[in-house]
């Protein structure tokens, strides 16, 4: 289970073997802490007492502190998950050698390959409609830059990292205008903004993707891999560089898949005070909560996309230290 804090006046307290959750001053609900996998604090306001921050440190449990652009303020975990050093060694020597251009290649295949098998998943049920064809060739325009990922070569990631962000930003400009065209009969969509948007779409995309940011940080952590040695993206004082490369294989089956299900079944987004409101930041919860519950083939098994998350993060460590093949994962349609 995840815990999500955010709202004003929430506290989280201990009770014998529970964690508490409290509304001003008013019992919500009681979790045993071992069904707790992590906590996600995405508000101000909020009450953290130091006897459940001991008990989640005991337990292996996370505590991630999140605003509403994406961005991480602080993450709360226990010293022992920096023991695996080899792990991390071999991460950072890779970035002078061909595994992170292999590492990058993989990751943007399966990136664009979500993107287009989100756009072919919203066309199929729209055949008789007059965005049909248009969403057609822009999944086609999206899918047409894998061929270029497959010709990037490089003894390291310094060497090519410019011409993979170029595939990616192009292929990102067809996919976004396909999203335009599915969602452009239910609500007005501007388009992709990050930081500092104020359109309520964008806002809704930006608060489900820093609920996925913290269960890819807590993956990464729990995998032993360095959070702040990106291989795509480039280190930078304070960014966990490797939670954005490896959170590129998710946005789609995840979190685009279910901002952009509310959004043409009918919801409409509201804000308060320039933020999303109470009800639309719970909607949105509750829709990411389900998708990560949901199983999806991997490897020949079903298992529930949030135990995948884990699985990805592990595989990449192994890749790292013992050269073992990493296959990214791509969801189904």
């Amino acid at each position: 289970m995840h815990v999500v804090v955010d709202d004003f006046g929430m506290g989280l307290y201990k009770k014998s073997e529970r964690l508490v959750i409290k509304k001003k001053g008013q019992v919500i609900e009681e979790i045993p802490f071992f069904q707790i996998e992590d906590i996600f604090f995405m508000t101000k306001g909020a009450v953290l007492s130091t006897d459940v921050i001991n008990e989640c440190m005991e337990h292996g449990i996370q505590i991630h502190f999140l605003d509403y652009r994406q961005q991480p303020i602080a993450s709360m975990y226990s010293p022992m998950l920096h023991a695996t050093v080899k792990t991390r060694r071999e991460q950072i020597l890779s970035l002078n050698d061909y595994r992170s251009v292999d590492m990058v290649r993989e990751l943007l295949i399966a990136k664009i390959t979500n993107q287009y098998r989100t756009l072919k998943y919203y066309q199929k049920s729209r055949k008789e409609s007059e965005e049909f064809q248009c969403i057609q060739e822009l999944a086609e325009k999206v899918h047409a830059h894998l061929q270029e990922l497959s010709r990037i070569a490089g003894k390291s990631i310094g060497e090519v990292r410019d011409r993979f962000f170029s595939v990616e930003g192009r292929s990102a400009h067809y996919y976004w205008e396909g999203v335009q065209q599915i969602l452009n009969t239910k609500i007005d969509f501007i388009g992709r903004e990050q930081r500092g948007t104020t359109d309520p779409v964008n806002m809704m995309f930006n608060y489900a993707y820093a609920i996925l940011g913290g269960y890819v940080q807590g993956a990464i952590l729990r995998a032993g891999l360095e959070p702040f040695a990106g291989i795509l993206h480039t280190d930078r004082p304070g960014k966990n560089s490797l939670k954005f490369d490896m959170i590129e294989i998710f946005r789609q089956p995840v979190v685009d898949r279910a901002v952009i299900s509310l959004l043409t079944k009918g919801f409409q987004p509201k804000l308060e005070e320039q933020l999303l409101d109470v009800e639309t930041r719970n909607r949105i919860k509750d829709k990411i909560l389900e998708r990560l519950d949901s199983h999806e083939l991997y490897n020949g098994k079903r298992y529930t996309i949030k135990t995948i998350i884990q699985m990805q993060a592990r595989e990449m460590a192994s890749y790292f230290r013992e050269n073992k093949p990493f296959k990214a994962y791509i969801g189904s349609w």
